[in-house]
């Protein structure tokens, strides 16, 4: 489901992409904290526990929404 929002996920810049590899922990936290509002720049501050606490939450939601819509 996360190759399926990171189109969403990702800025319109390099640096707003995620910088690592495809299926990985690092990759699946980048995802989590875009949905918790961070922004993406490696100059700003790392993602938080509010800012994952919120990712997973949106990500849950949206992952009921998929699992209501696709009932197989």
């Amino acid at each position: 489901m996360l190759e399926a929002l990171i189109a969403r996920l990702e800025g319109k810049t390099q640096k707003q992409n995620n910088p690592h590899p495809q299926h990985t922990l690092a990759w699946a936290a980048w995802c989590i904290a875009r949905l918790g509002g961070w922004n993406g720049y490696a100059k700003e501050r790392p993602p938080g526990p509010v800012t994952f606490s919120n990712g997973l939450r949106r990500f849950h939601a949206i992952a009921e929404g998929f699992a209501l819509a696709n009932p197989n």
